[in-house]
This record gives C-alpha cells, sequence and structure tokens, in this order.
C-alpha cells in the first residue's frame, strides 16, 4: 500500500496536477480495472494519457482517469475533493465540454454502469495484480465496490472462477 501511495505522488508530481482523492482510494487497492465497457487506469496510464491528449494546454485542471474502451475519456476535475467525472471524446478534448456529469464514487458502487450494459446484477471485474495478502485484498475490494456478499461468499467464487487467485 505505502509502494502504491509512492506511484499516486509520483504522478501528481509528474503532471503537475492533484489526482482527486475518491480516485486515490481506487488506486490504492488497484492499479487497473477493466469492467463492463470501463477501464480505470493505473498510475502510469493516468501520465500517459495526460501527455498524449496534451491535458495541461487542452484541458488544464483535468486528468482522465479512464475510458469506455473505445474514444471517450472519463475526465475528473484535478482536485482533491472532485466527485463528479463524465465522459468526452478523445478528439473533443479542449473543444467541448463534458454533456453529462456524475458522482464518480455511486458509479463505481453500481458496478460502472454503461449505457451499453447488459441486464445483469454483476459486471466482471478483471484485477490484473493480486497482494500477497489475499484475504485482506478481498475484504478491501468487497468494501471499495460495497458488495452484497459475504467475503467467504466472495472467497469461494474467486477461487472457483480462479479470477483473483
Amino acid at each position: 500500500m505505502r509502494q502504491q501511495q509512492k506511484k499516486i505522488e509520483s504522478v501528481e508530481k509528474h503532471i503537475k496536477e492533484t489526482i482527486p482523492k475518491v480516485y486515490k482510494e481506487v488506486l490504492r487497492y488497484v492499479n487497473w480495472i477493466a469492467m463492463n465497457l470501463c477501464v480505470l487506469y493505473d498510475t502510469s496510464t493516468i501520465i500517459e494519457t495526460y501527455e498524449c491528449n496534451e491535458f495541461s494546454v487542452n484541458m488544464p485542471g483535468y486528468i482522465s482517469i479512464g475510458n469506455d474502451n473505445g474514444d471517450r475519456e472519463l475526465i475528473m476535475k484535478a482536485e482533491k475533493g472532485a466527485t463528479l467525472c463524465g465522459f468526452l471524446d478523445a478528439a473533443d478534448i479542449g473543444n467541448s465540454e463534458v454533456e453529462e456529469w456524475f458522482d464518480f464514487k455511486s458509479w463505481l458502487e453500481n458496478g460502472f454502469e454503461m449505457e451499453d450494459d447488459e441486464n445483469s446484477e454483476y459486471g466482471k471485474v478483471y484485477i490484473v495484480k493480486v497482494p500477497d495478502d489475499k484475504l485482506k485484498f478481498l475484504a478491501e475490494t468487497k468494501k471499495l465496490f460495497a458488495l452484497p456478499i459475504s467475503k467467504g461468499l466472495l472467497y469461494k467464487k474467486s477461487l472457483l472462477n480462479k479470477q483473483c487467485f
């Protein structure tokens, strides 16, 4: 967890912007998520996207924390207390505004609901690297996503699907 905090601080120093506290919480537990039609960026991709899309010139004060697995970037204001995010076509960065802002934490807790989602209760989450303390990781993941499932059942399902271990 300490190493991840250093990566977050390094990103902020590199891009000279603040990562919102609500997104730092995500980065502390998982450093990349793909769920349903959305990808949430890891620390290195935040830097890459910031530089490629020239946020410092085109949208100072904002960062991209993910995308819709297509051309739209998930934008947040680069402020500690920012909670709102929205999608913006990458080609429109600096040329137009996000049309609809929504609360990031609520969206996260509701499983990254996207317009094209199928009617299912849960989406799939792919964890790129699981920390050594797997049980603590599952407990933190359960809390982060506000999953209405017991830790025991979550552990059992993750073992059966071999998605976490």
